[in-house]
This record gives C-alpha cells, sequence and structure tokens, in this order.
C-alpha cells in the first residue's frame, strides 16, 4: 500500500486539483488521493513537508 502511494506521487501531483487552504497548507487531491504540502511544522517555517494519502471508501 505505501509503495504504491509512493509512486503515485507524480501523477497525483500533475492531474490533481491544488486547494490553497491558508497560504502555508495547500492540497492535491485527484482521484481517491490526497497530498498535503506544508511550509511550516510546530509554527516554524520549513521546506515544504509532504503527506500522501488514500481516502476512506465507503
Amino acid at each position: 500500500m505505501a509503495l504504491e502511494l509512493v509512486r503515485n506521487i507524480p501523477e497525483i501531483m500533475e492531474k490533481g486539483k491544488l486547494i490553497n487552504q491558508n497560504n502555508v497548507r495547500y492540497r492535491v487531491e485527484y482521484n481517491d488521493y490526497v497530498i498535503g504540502l506544508s511550509a511550516e511544522y510546530k509554527g516554524e517555517k520549513r521546506g515544504f513537508i509532504i503527506t500522501v494519502f488514500q481516502k476512506n471508501k465507503k
């Protein structure tokens, strides 16, 4: 599962919809996948932190 998410990152970034949440956090959504991007961690400015996950299927 994790390896599948990592392999899908380029496609998600290329084809997904970018959503600006608050000028520090962004989301890229594509199909059932979400990439979260954050320019800070615990209030400190950082390079972007990337989180990738698949939405829960109901």
